[in-house]
């Protein structure tokens, strides 16, 4: 049921509580250490704001946490990879064709899970979000869905912006091998 999308699921409420703690944990890491971009700074920001709503609100729409904060996550495992190749330059001269395979193997993973299978299942929760937003009398309620909401939203065009660079560096990458051939 709708109502039950909206405050059900209680089980699930540990995927949330894992990334608050890893995104409170990799935003000062990111900052002080790292040196991570700004988009990456305000992505460890907006996954606390909707990671708080889904992890300590009643009204948390964990029906939708095992995507958000689970299976999303899939595309990071390749990330990690082609980060540590980033990391140590050898490895890149040393195994150019595991290191091509892995940026393919991310940049698809990345577009199924975050951009294909996403925007559907993101239209259906922040339909039911927006309405839930709309619908509440207590100004509480409309501050933490305000923020909430705007946090997806802003989740939703970080993901369309960095498909974007893959599509581009993969639409350039078979432009160079074509070259080579």
């Amino acid at each position: 049921s709708i109502m039950n999308k909206i405050v059900g699921y209680e089980h699930v409420k540990l995927f949330a509580v894992g990334q608050v703690g890893y995104q409170l944990w990799a935003l000062p890491v990111g900052y002080f250490m790292v040196g991570e971009t700004k988009s990456m700074i305000v992505h460890h920001c907006a996954v606390i704001c909707v990671g708080s709503v889904s992890a300590f609100v009643r009204c948390g729409f964990r029906y939708y946490t095992p995507y958000f904060y689970g299976l999303i996550e899939i595309s990071s495992v390749p990330l990690s990879i082609m980060n540590s190749f980033k990391n140590n330059k050898h490895w890149i001269k040393a195994h150019p064709e595991i290191y091509s395979a892995v940026r393919l193997v991310f940049g698809v993973t990345f577009l199924l899970v975050r951009v294909v299978l996403w925007t559907p299942f993101f239209s259906s929760f922040f339909t039911l979000a927006t309405m839930l937003l709309y619908s509440s009398e207590r100004t509480s309620t409309k501050v933490i869905l305000t923020c909430f909401n705007s946090s997806s939203l802003v989740l939703t065009m970080l993901q369309y912006f960095w498909a974007s660079k893959i599509i581009f560096a993969l639409v350039k990458g078979s432009g160079s091998k074509k070259k080579e051939h």
